[in-house]
């Protein structure tokens, strides 16, 4: 399983109000529909030629608890919603106090007899993400977003 991170509105629709991402998908989805291929599930998606991978913010579960935690943020197992300006508050603190700091690896361990396998994270995984959804909120608060919501 995954979680996405994105920045969204509230919008009114006719079924109601709906949360809806600020941006478009054809910038956040890597892949088009197939042309043409009438559900044939052997046919080679197309590569969107719009797609911006810097907007795209998905990770595993344990991979967007890390995060979350990292910038103090209380997520729950079906994901979380935040004031956009309550994240960026988070982000620019957390950005701020490691500056120049790498965030420490988490190395890959095996657990009960070789069954189970927790993989781990780089050093500075956590600089990167945590810059990159800084980003994403930045961007997403230009283009009327009012919350981030993990998903």
């Amino acid at each position: 399983m995954s979680f996405n991170l994105m920045p969204v509105r509230l919008s009114q629709e006719d079924i109601g109000e709906v949360w809806r991402c600020a941006f478009d998908r054809r910038e956040t989805d890597y892949y088009l529909e197939p042309v043409g291929s009438h559900g044939n599930l052997n046919a080679e998606p197309a590569i969107n030629p719009h797609y911006r991978g810097e907007l795209d913010f998905n990770l595993s579960n344990r991979n967007m608890a890390l995060v979350m935690s990292a910038l103090s943020l209380r997520m729950s197992d079906e994901g979380a919603l935040f004031k956009i300006e309550e994240f960026q508050a988070a982000t620019t603190r957390w950005l701020t106090r490691n500056m120049g700091v790498p965030s420490q690896e988490i190395p890959t361990t095996k657990c009960s007899e070789d069954r189970w396998v927790e993989f781990g994270v780089d050093e500075g995984y956590l600089n990167r993400k945590i810059e990159q959804a800084a980003a994403i909120a930045r961007e997403g608060r230009t283009r009327g977003a009012t919350h981030i919501m993990v998903i």
